[in-house]
């Protein structure tokens, strides 16, 4: 059967390579920035020469340029093709270097530390128990397909809040999951263990890795130790990172779309190579997330219209090194369940996954990513509904054309009803569980809710009458003992 599938194109190929050779001469000529002694050691001892440049506090400040035919190198080394795994087998995710349609994924997006309490419509800091929340909430939601760690708490010991994180999302939802791996490099070995638990092994962890790491750099152009140390670690254990580049253009990048798409460029360039240097064909995802900053306020503008052209860019550069994307459609800066969230989520989105994005995570965040909404993570889920319908396309084929039984039905008829409507209707229509489709006396009858207030209601009785993914139980005190160990090393109990 054939299907006409929509797609958006902004960069010819002209203006790829052009994007492409000057990333590798800022590589070359400007290099990056580390302040890992053991990173720098590394790339060392693959004759990739860094120089001290100064101090910072107590860190020493490395300076490392790459040569762009190592960079070629490397390049071909990198994964086209990630499974990235659910706890369950039928949550795997499947990502190409192509940005096939079939290979386009929605979840939601993390560390925020202010809730919009779903009971309230209060704004407040997050605790561990609304991560619990977001986490089974997220696994209830069809059109979701991986969570990504949404809730940054406030009520566990920082020096180990990652650990926290993890283990209540391993708990709480069989999907896939994302966030940074580690906000303290000494965690990351009690993290391998926690997802190895939980996936059945080291080996299996790898085959089938359960969870993938936001790891960002901070633009432009500097890796800080905790991301340089985890990309290196994480390759070297054969697990993905997500090279999350994020300049903001006219405050960490050129103000011109242009100049952040390459400043972003050269970030995964580099992420990228650091990956392949730590362990040749380990899994990486360019994971281009840049965006604007409010000229007016200063404020970061996820929902800005330039970041949906910046989506489209960085996808297209993705696509040309046939490389995993994750991207940021989908996001808003609206600080309630609005039309402005609608908008700008639903406009977004659709620009980053006709042009390919792999990951999207934008589900249930508020205030350019600063608070979560429950509410708003269920509308998410049909603006998902809605984009998965969207991207499918059209169909053509003898059945679908349906020229037969136009002609059958012929002038002044119907169609409800006939056979062909009941055979397809389900296939070809998207029916929105929350939307109202009626008159408006019914939509009075039924108590003339509002879009927030059916969501509210569908978010509750998923959480009072559903059941969480349950670990065992002994997993469960597996994961417990991990975390005291780590409470441990840290001096907490």
């Amino acid at each position: 059967m054939q299907t006409a599938v929509p797609k958006v194109d902004l960069l010819d190929a002209a203006a790829k390579e052009r994007i492409h050779d000057a990333s590798l001469s800022i590589l070359e000529e400007t290099g990056i920035q580390i302040d890992s002694e053991m990173v720098a050691n590394t790339l060392q001892e693959h004759d990739i020469p860094c120089e001290v440049t100064g101090k910072q506090g107590d860190r020493t400040l490395w300076r490392v340029k790459f040569e762009r035919d190592l960079i070629t190198k490397l390049l071909q080394t990198a994964p086209k093709t990630i499974t990235l795994g659910g706890r369950e087998p039928q949550h795997d995710l499947y990502l190409d270097g192509k940005g096939s349609p079939d290979s386009v994924y929605y979840g939601t997006l993390g560390s925020a530390p202010v809730v919009h309490d779903i009971e309230t419509g209060q704004r407040r800091l997050g605790t561990l128990n609304d991560l619990a929340q977001f986490a089974r909430l997220t696994q209830q939601l069809e059109h979701l397909d991986f969570f990504h760690v949404s809730v940054m708490p406030s009520d566990v010991p920082n020096a180990v809040v990652e650990l926290y994180r993890w283990k209540t999302t391993f708990e709480n939802t069989a999907k896939h999951s994302i966030t940074a791996a580690a906000y303290d490099v000494k965690n990351l070995p009690f993290l391998l263990e926690m997802a190895a638990v939980v996936q059945g092994g080291e080996d299996e962890l790898c085959r089938r890795p359960i969870f993938s790491a936001t790891e960002c750099p901070i633009a432009p152009l500097f890796f800080a130790e905790r991301t340089a140390e985890n990309i290196v670690e994480l390759a070297r254990a054969g697990l993905p990172s997500i090279i999350y580049s994020e300049p903001f253009a006219g405050a960490s990048s050129p103000v011109t779309l242009a100049g952040t798409l390459l400043v972003t460029n050269a970030e995964q360039l580099a992420g990228i190579a650091l990956t392949q240097i730590a362990n040749p064909g380990a899994p990486v995802i360019y994971g281009g997330v840049s965006t604007t900053m409010d000229i007016r306020t200063g404020n970061i503008s996820f929902g800005s219209p330039e970041t949906g052209l910046l989506n489209v860019a960085t996808t297209e550069m993705a696509r040309y090194y046939e490389m995993p994307k994750e991207g940021s459609g989908g996001r808003t800066d609206s600080k309630q369940v609005d039309c402005q969230a609608g908008f700008e989520k639903q406009g977004n989105l659709l620009l980053a996954v006709m042009a390919g994005a792999n990951l999207n995570n934008c589900a249930g965040t508020l205030e350019s990513n600063y608070a979560v909404s429950l509410a708003q993570l269920v509308i998410d889920d049909d603006i998902a509904k809605r984009t998965k319908r969207i991207l499918a396309g059209m169909a053509f084929d003898e059945e679908t054309l349906a020229a037969d039984l136009i002609k059958e039905i012929g002038p002044g008829g119907q169609y409800l009803g006939n056979p062909h409507t009941l055979q397809y209707m389900r296939q070809e229509l998207c029916l929105s569980d929350l939307c109202s489709k009626g008159t408006y006396e019914d939509w009075v009858k039924k108590g003339s809710s509002s879009l927030e207030q059916m969501a509210k209601q569908k978010a509750e009785e998923l959480l009072n009458f559903s059941e969480p993914a349950p670990l065992d139980p002994a997993v469960v005190k597996e994961l417990e003992n991990i975390l005291r160990s780590a409470e441990k090393a840290h001096g907490i109990v």
